[in-house]
């Protein structure tokens, strides 16, 4: 899964033939060129499959802003809170902007808080996904020991995942 260069798509124990609702699982809080091009991939093959498919396609973004994310922010006079206020509303002006250039229908766009994995598996749990379509990354030092987000949410949602 780590090293194919091509798209795998691993089947769910969810038993639906044809997918009826698509998820595009997205990450805006990069603004790397290979960030931003994962991210055009992911909803590529996202929207190939619900056209193919008829079915629904959906873009979320898991918002978890933590301790990490906050280093490298500074600003005189501004409380943790404000900080974090300020980030949230960045992350989702860019999560909009990518739905809009996409596409994308506002009752279609899922801009949730919360860990990447937690997220993934509570939504595809409450909304019936058959398909969630995401990017994987190499991994790199710990990260690589501990496993990506796409390895974790694997023991998690009931539906298929397209790794791309």
């Amino acid at each position: 899964l780590r090293h194919c260069p091509i798209p795998v798509y691993l089947t769910g124990g969810n038993g639906s033939l044809l997918p009826r609702k698509v998820v595009a699982a997205v990450e805006v809080s990069d603004t790397k060129p290979a960030d931003n091009e994962l991210n055009e991939r992911i909803i590529h093959e996202a929207s190939s499959l619900a056209l193919q498919c008829d079915a629904e396609l959906h873009l979320l973004y898991a918002c978890d802003i933590s301790a990490a994310f906050l280093e490298n922010m500074s600003g005189v006079g501004l409380t943790l809170a404000d900080l974090t206020r300020k980030l949230r509303e960045d992350l989702e002006q860019s999560f909009l902007g990518l739905a809009e250039r996409f596409g994308v229908p506002a009752d279609c766009r899922h801009f949730i808080k919360g860990p990447p994995v937690s997220v993934l598996s509570e939504f595809a749990h409450a909304q019936d996904v058959d398909v969630i379509v995401m990017g994987r990354n190499q991994s790199r030092g710990l990260a690589k020991l501990v496993g990506s987000t796409i390895e974790h949410i694997l023991y998690q949602v009931p539906c298929s995942v397209l790794a791309v």
